[in-house]
């Protein structure tokens, strides 16, 4: 659903009438929300008719003062008044694709004492639909955490300003679909609730491979049983609840064991269900808590959605200072900056002697960065890698090494050692996602953005292994004027 929403400043005249229709043909909304009309009466109908529209919702204006008209022309779009005010128009929609929600077309007074009135309405209409919440601000949509989790990739566009000084607003319910590619695979730690998970993982890792390959082989593996055994979390939840439902509605219920029986086997599946949503939107928020005995699947799933809209690209200016919104023309113009960016022409550096400004590394410190590796030393440094840390380019974050440590224990070793021997084959492993961070609240250009890379966990284990070597020789390396990289050094 798309909702326009424009203080037009007054709408009983052609030139206004016109801008309406071209914003009508180029973003084909669903429902109008129309402020300071200045038109009432036979007149308002008149301008109603010649816009097009076959549905309206009509607070007259005052005078030449006011007027909030709502517009829309599906008849399949089921919207009825539940309050009308003067500064307010209160409404329900409903629609089959997406369900049911409340909007309401504010036109607040500029006097304040007819304000106050506003705000009392909306706080005692808010305690009516369960809220005890609300914000203001001017030109702006609001949305609570019900509609946010009901529309996920829903936004606001404010249009440019034609024949008011006010700035329309376009409310995008459900975006059009931007084609983002086929979706990475994702190891989900909801599987580890399965009862045969942690066999089915013994059974088909391949001791014989090396760990990329088994990780690759494993991968196609666990696609294949989470479609045919474990199955979509959702459609679960929803096959559960109706067969409840339909024990529950049956006339023998109650008087039949098998009933009882079957009622307690489904509401005990049902509880494994709604603990394997909560895991999965737990992992899916980043969130680094969670709390025992309390389903915070809601709060988890709020956090996914604010976290996905804040790291997702809609749109972006160029260097010419024109928006630009087409997905590969985005791609192509983000590749091309930071290439620029992080190419260096090759010069001939000098060499720099240091011998009698840098202190010599001392040979048991060079004994101890070149010593043989120890499992240990594998294990802790894996083991102290944030377990639900994004994942890199494989999909498998640390948790998973940690919790199937039996299983992968021997080729994990193998192939650390390997690496520490043979540097060359990093390259196995060392491919990274590049992911862009905003510097600040609302980026704009892609200078306002910082790439960094998502490794893969062999390649962290790795790294952290040779920086627990040499953070111990820093103390003798970095002047006692400065603090960086130095355990305890302040200054």
């Amino acid at each position: 659903m798309i909702v326009f929403a424009w203080n037009v400043r007054g709408i009983a005249n052609r030139a206004t009438v016109r801008a309406l229709k071209e914003y009508r043909r180029m973003y084909r909304p669903d429902c109008f929300f129309l402020f300071e009309t200045r038109c009432s009466g036979e007149k308002a109908r008149e301008v109603i008719r010649e816009l097009g529209f076959q549905f309206a919702v009509v607070e007259d204006a005052a005078g030449f003062s006011g007027g909030i008209w709502v517009l829309w022309e599906d008849a399949n779009l089921d919207i009825r008044l539940r309050e009308s005010h003067h500064q307010y128009i209160h409404l329900s929609v409903d629609r089959v694709e997406w369900g049911s929600c409340l909007l309401t077309a504010i036109y607040a007074s500029p006097q304040e004492r007819h304000r106050a009135t506003l705000w009392k309405k909306l706080q005692k209409g808010g305690e009516r639909e369960g809220q005890n919440k609300v914000f203001k601000r001017l030109d702006r949509g609001l949305a609570n955490i019900e509609w946010r989790t009901t529309f996920p990739d829903g936004r606001i566009e404010v249009l440019p300003r034609v024949r008011s000084d006010h700035h329309p607003l376009l409310a995008r319910f459900v975006p059009s679909r931007v084609d983002v590619g086929e979706k990475p695979f994702r190891y989900e730690t909801m599987w580890e609730t399965h009862p045969n998970f942690n066999h089915y993982v013994k059974e088909a890792w391949p001791k014989e491979q090396q760990l990329p390959e088994a990780l690759s082989t494993l991968t196609h593996l666990l696609k294949e049983w989470n479609k045919s055994v474990f199955g979509d979390v959702n459609r679960r939840k929803r096959r559960v609840m109706r067969r409840l439902e339909g024990i529950q509605q049956a006339r023998e219920y109650g008087r039949i064991p098998f009933f009882d029986k079957l009622e307690k086997e489904l509401t005990e599946e049902l509880e494994l269900i709604l603990e394997q949503e909560e895991v999965m939107w737990q992992q899916r928020s980043r969130q680094k808590w969670i709390t025992d005995r309390d389903r915070n699947t809601r709060f988890y799933h709020l956090k996914t959605v604010q976290r996905r809209r804040k790291n997702r690209i809609c749109k972006l200016k160029g260097e010419d200072g024109r928006w630009c919104e087409d997905m590969e023309d985005l791609k192509h113009k983000a590749i091309s900056y930071f290439k620029r960016i992080y190419n260096k022409d090759w010069m001939e550096e000098p060499i720099k002697i240091t011998g009698g400004t840098y202190p010599p590394i001392h040979e048991d410190d060079v004994r101890r960065l070149s010593a043989p590796l120890s499992n240990e030393e594998i294990k802790a440094a894996l083991f102290n890698i944030g377990s639900l840390k994004a994942p890199g380019e494989d999909g498998y974050p640390a948790h998973f090494f940690k919790e199937q440590w039996k299983v992968i224990r021997e080729s994990f070793m193998e192939f650390i050692q390997k690496l520490w021997q043979d540097p060359s084959s990093v390259k196995l492993v060392n491919q990274t996602l590049i992911v862009l961070i905003p510097k600040i609240q609302q980026p704009e250009y892609l200078k306002q953005f910082r790439p960094i890379a998502l490794c893969n966990v062999v390649y962290k284990c790795l790294s952290k292994i040779v920086v627990n070597r040499i953070k111990p020789t820093l103390v003798n390396r970095i002047a006692p004027f400065q603090s960086s990289f130095v355990q305890g050094r302040l200054i």
